[in-house]
């Protein structure tokens, strides 16, 4: 029983150093430590960028714009170069044009 619990417990610690935590990923994108304090400030959530990256327009190289009643929310991003995955760097929040 004892090389079984040993075994499991590497299972584990494999797991966790492969797998990226739920802060680090969600629904296939990264979230930079910047983009959660840029959150914060404006009041705005992983859910508001993603969608921002789904439905939104590229404006710049990198930047996206979602256009809203009343509002408009951007992101910066790139493309990660091993995953090939979206990394969100920076959100905010201001009137519309």
């Amino acid at each position: 029983m004892g090389l079984y619990s040993e075994f499991a417990k590497l299972l584990k610690i494999a797991e966790e150093q492969i797998l990226p935590t739920k802060a680090q990923w969600t629904r296939g994108i990264y979230y930079t430590r910047n983009f959660y304090t840029k959150a914060r400030q404006w009041g705005l959530t992983e859910e508001d960028a993603a969608d921002v990256y789904r439905h939104g327009e590229v404006v710049k190289p990198n930047m996206m714009l979602c256009k809203y009643n009343g509002y408009a929310i951007g992101i910066y991003y790139y493309l990660d170069k091993r995953s090939g995955k979206p990394v969100i760097t920076s959100i905010w929040k201001q009137k519309p044009y």
